[in-house]
């Protein structure tokens, strides 16, 4: 995760991440990376084994996330989040064990959460967990 955000802070320096997505489909495995500074909103695709840049993006942010408003509201906090591996672990004593199916790290409303989704033959299981205290916000099943 630390190599994914240096990638991104030196093509956008000066910027916070406010959400990283770690996506897998039949062709690759990459990280899907937002970010912003006080006027605009930047988006990598970065391929998870190489670290090669796959898509860049920037569009201006809407004028009530202007001029810092959403880096203020919107950025994560690295230094005291729970691992990725914790946070699977957690995910996996909720849901029952299962094949990690996705992962992402985001913020919404002032708290910062991982989502992790497991899978297990038919069934999917979403678990959302506070980023802080790895303790579990909710649990979403789908058969």
């Amino acid at each position: 995760m630390a190599k994914i955000r240096s990638i991104f802070y030196k093509r956008y320096p000066n910027t916070a991440i406010t959400s990283i997505e770690l996506e897998k489909n039949l062709l690759s495995t990459h990280y899907d990376i937002t970010g912003v500074d006080d006027n605009t909103e930047y988006t990598l695709k970065i391929h998870a084994d190489t670290g090669k840049v796959i898509t860049h993006n920037k569009e201006q942010l809407d004028a009530d996330e202007k001029n810092g408003t959403a880096k203020n509201n919107e950025a994560i906090a690295f230094d005291n989040i729970i691992s990725l591996d914790s946070a699977v672990n957690k995910a996996k004593d909720a849901a029952g064990d299962g094949s990690l199916n996705g992962r992402s790290l985001e913020k919404d409303d002032g708290r910062t959460y991982w989502e992790i989704s497991l899978k297990d033959g038919n069934n999917n299981v979403a678990v959302k967990l506070d980023a802080n205290s790895g303790q579990v916000i909710e649990k979403d099943e789908d058969d």
